[in-house]
């Protein structure tokens, strides 16, 4: 039986301002840029959740990307990175997590960029690697989404195996332990 440790959103870990300079490497940001706290299951802004299963606190990772990790606005990048490491480093999952409103398409860039940024770190090699929207709202059903992803798999597709986005409105919730 899984189950979820959260504060609902009691993370305080980003609260911060960062202080990384240009000469900060792409390691030590990933260091420093992890939730340090138990809350660190959960996230939620426009009124969209985002919540990993875990057993273990050691298992999973939080990161803020967008404005913390990296906050610079020459990329668009997604909101989080969840980390999933079970007992084998090497069965890690990489949960990239966009909060949104309504413009999904827009979603789909922002995790691509951030994935794309990750990859060329090396640090998805041969890793499982999901994209997760969750959107505020119903967007309208223009297949301006369904482009969006089909064009960022494909792109992906040569890089990392069996990437996948999922999209969600208002609440998602992630199993890592059975991929769904």
């Amino acid at each position: 039986m899984n189950f979820v440790i959260s504060k609902e959103m009691g993370c305080k870990c980003f609260e911060r301002k960062t202080q990384f300079t240009d000469t900060t490497s792409f390691d030590d940001k990933y260091k420093l840029s992890k939730c340090r706290c138990t809350s660190r299951f959960t996230v939620g802004e426009n009124k969209s959740k985002f919540t990993i299963v875990s057993k273990q606190v050691s298992e999973v990772d939080k990161i803020k990307i967008d404005g913390y990790f990296d906050s610079s606005s020459k990329h668009r990048k997604c909101d989080y990175l969840f980390v999933y490491t079970p007992t084998s480093p090497s069965n890690c999952i990489y949960i990239f997590v966009e909060l949104k409103g309504t413009d999904i398409a827009h979603a789909v860039t922002q995790i691509g960029n951030t994935v794309n940024l990750f990859y060329n770190q090396g640090y998805l090699k041969d890793k499982k690697v999901i994209g997760a929207i969750v959107s505020s709202r119903h967007p309208s059903n223009d297949g301006t989404y369904r482009k969006a992803k089909q064009t960022l798999e494909k792109s992906l597709s040569s890089k990392i195996k069996d990437f996948r986005i999922e999209k969600k409105n208002r609440e998602m919730t992630y199993d890592p332990t059975h991929d769904r």
